[in-house]
This record gives C-alpha cells, sequence and structure tokens, in this order.
C-alpha cells in the first residue's frame, strides 16, 4: 500500500537533560528544520512544528514522498523510489534504515555544535526475547 504522506518526529536528548541545555537543542532543531528539504528534495515537506511544550523539545516533520516517473504521471508518491532518486542505497527496510542513519548522523552534529559533550544514545538497541524465553525469565 502507498503511503501518501508521512511523519517523521526529531528530538535531542531526552526530558530528563539538564534544563540549562534546551536552547541548545532547539536551536539544533531549527537548524535541521531548516536544511531538511534542501537534503530531501523529493519528500515535500507540507507542515513542520517545532513543540516545546512537553519534557523534551522535538520536531514534528509532515511530507509526501514522491518521486519521477517515466510512466504515467510525471511525478508518483512513494517513499522507496524516492529516496532511491535522492541517491540512498539499499532497498526495502534497508533503505529507509539507511536514510534514517544519514538523518540522524546530521541531526547529531548539529546537536554537537550546541552541546559539544553530546552523546547519542543508541535507543531501540536492546535484545528481545521469544515469548517462551520471557516466560521461563519471569
Amino acid at each position: 500500500k502507498t503511503h501518501e504522506q508521512r511523519e517523521l518526529v526529531v528530538a535531542v536528548g531526552e526530558g530528563k537533560d539538564d534544563p540549562k541545555y534546551r536552547e541548545a537543542k532547539k536551536e539544533a532543531l531549527k537548524q535541521y528544520a531548516e536544511a531538511f528539504q534542501e537534503r530531501n528534495l523529493n519528500l515535500a515537506v507540507y507542515n513542520m512544528v517545532l513543540h516545546d511544550d512537553e519534557a523534551n523539545p522535538h520536531l514534528h516533520i509532515n511530507y509526501v514522498p514522491n518521486f519521477e516517473s517515466s510512466r504515467g504521471l510525471t511525478r508518483r508518491v512513494g517513499m522507496d523510489r524516492a529516496l532511491q532518486q535522492q541517491g540512498v542505497q539499499g532497498k526495502g527496510t534497508e533503505l529507509i534504515a539507511n536514510w534514517r542513519q544519514l538523518e540522524t548522523a546530521y541531526i547529531e552534529s548539529l546537536a554537537k555544535e550546541q552541546i559539544p559533550n553530546f552523546e547519542r544514545a543508541n535507543v531501540g538497541t536492546h535484545k528481545y526475547m521469544k515469548v517462551r524465553q520471557y516466560k521461563e525469565y519471569a
């Protein structure tokens, strides 16, 4: 199924970080937002909002992934082809993972410019247990 639009949520650090870094985090997010469309020409942004009303500032980006096509309409909707035409390598989930890695590296570099001792945590990299293992463990 083709997803006509997508949303990306970007944050720097987490809510429990020292409050003195809040403005620096917002500045990194603003810089990321300003350059997003330039880096991602095939992701047409139609809404971008910086939220500063929760524990940690974060950016919501809504976009429509589109690509040039030689058949039918000259522009069509699709994330994979949009990223491939931007030069991102891979297919399927690997393609999305490679794009995400590029975007993560970019926001991390901006964060380090604002907060020199910034260290990115690898979120979501823990090991999962099979149900049987979990039941034995619990």
